[in-house]
């Protein structure tokens, strides 16, 4: 019983000391001070949107401190800030990894309601932006003002039901990828196909919607137009084969992992689903569509970079690719054609560091057919053409690729690096 007594002293004492020590330990006052302000384009006074998922962040440090720990903050998406849980005190504070030119720390005081802006040069203003409903089709047309000599990587539309939409938080989204400079003169378009998204993106469903573009820069996060909140109006689908564009210039179409400058249309993987709204030479949108409808073995970036074509490096230097005895066939489908018109086609392919004779066929098939042939090994020069090809009634023109005859590789490799869809008239 002694015994017993005694462990409750020492129980109540040890209790009693570490209660003191805490009281000693928790009276520290709390937060008493709270911070706030906007991200500004130091030019146009306007506050720089931005993303909350992955966007930018405010690095502040309290001074006074040995081994201060630098500690975060993130803009909400229209770029203001508030942070109500600040201890009084002197502070270094940037804002960090945005989507404007880097800037210096400067050094505040933070006493009560503190309001703290940051100038700063956006790498991009997204100008005159318009986003509305036409028909079947959700479309957005801005200017672009590129303040760096950097390029643009590339400019998008996203859409989501939530207010907070942007490129990491989108349910649908078109994207254009430039790797160029802006043409201040010029009026983008991009544009979303509502059939073709009809589960996403609802008829009388209210949805919000964001133009953003990108910068080549270290650590660069998109730079957006303001929100734009649209209710789906009912649309008639257009009938197959309907499209009314009249084609006068080439569309470039890339297939494989490296990413070509516009115009290019860049058609990455076998494996992605459809590329719609293929633009031309100029940009414009002829709302033709390719697709791979019969699968590629795969994808790589041993093709020929420097050849005598007008094509880019890395147009020729990638490719989509079959093992011809493994897959006879693959097949690539050109949708939403204009039915009136006649098209002609040009095929690039190549294997580099290569001796054989890798020849691929490219059957190209609608209301009217043909076919051209060219070695894929090595080539530098030379391209297959297929010409006055009439689309099928729903708008659509098949092209199968396989090994040609005279392909007397073990594996039978085939390729599709580059393609071109043009006017009859078109030389190239």
């Amino acid at each position: 019983m002694k015994t017993i007594k005694i462990l409750l002293y020492t129980l109540c004492a040890a209790c009693l000391f570490i209660s003191c020590g805490l009281e000693k330990l928790d009276n520290y006052p709390g937060p008493n001070a709270r911070i706030y302000g906007g991200i500004y384009d130091a030019k146009t006074g306007e506050l720089i949107e931005q993303d909350i998922i992955r966007g930018a962040q405010i690095e502040y440090i309290e001074k006074g401190w040995d081994n201060p720990e630098t500690q975060y903050m993130i803009f909400k998406t229209d770029g203001t800030y508030r942070n109500n849980l600040m201890f009084s005190g002197d502070y270094l504070i940037k804002p960090v990894r945005g989507n404007f030119v880097p800037v210096d720390a400067k050094e505040i005081k933070v006493h009560g309601d503190t309001e703290i802006n940051f100038d700063v040069q956006p790498y991009i203003r997204i100008k005159n932006a318009t986003i509305q409903q036409s028909n079947e089709r959700i479309i957005a047309s801005f200017n672009l003002e590129q303040t760096v000599p950097n390029k643009i990587v590339r400019i998008g539309l996203f859409a989501h039901a939530e207010k907070n939409v942007g490129e990491p938080f989108h349910s649908v989204a078109t994207q254009l990828n430039m790797n160029a400079d802006a043409d201040p003169g010029r009026l983008y378009h991009l544009e979303i196909e509502l059939p073709h998204n009809a589960d996403k993106l609802k008829k009388g469903g209210t949805y919000y919607f964001r133009i953003g573009a990108l910068i080549d820069a270290p650590e660069a996060k998109f730079n957006y137009a303001p929100t734009k909140a649209i209710t789906i109006q009912d649309y008639v689908p257009p009938t197959p084969g309907s499209n009314p564009f009249k084609l006068t210039l080439p569309v470039f179409v890339d297939f494989g992992t490296n990413i070509s400058p516009y115009p290019y249309n860049n058609y990455v993987r076998p494996t992605d689903n459809i590329l719609s709204n293929l633009i031309d030479q100029e940009g414009n949108n002829t709302k033709f569509a390719v697709q791979v409808t019969k699968n590629f073995s795969g994808e790589n970036t041993l093709g020929v970079n420097n050849t005598s074509l007008r094509f880019a490096p890395t147009a020729t230097g990638d490719a989509f690719w079959s093992n011809g005895v493994e897959t006879p066939t693959s097949e690539v489908t050109v949708s939403n054609l204009n039915k009136t018109e006649n098209y002609s086609f040009v095929f690039y392919g190549s294997r580099r560091d290569a001796g054989d004779n890798r020849e691929t066929r490219y059957h190209v098939k609608g209301k009217t057919q043909g076919e051209g042939f060219v070695n894929t090994a090595s080539n530098s020069a030379n391209v297959a053409i297929v010409k006055n090809i009439t689309p099928n009634d729903d708008g659509t023109i098949i092209i199968t690729l396989s090994a040609g005859p005279n392909n007397n590789n073990g594996s039978k490799f085939y390729y599709l690096n580059t393609m071109l869809i043009t006017p009859v008239a078109y030389e190239f």
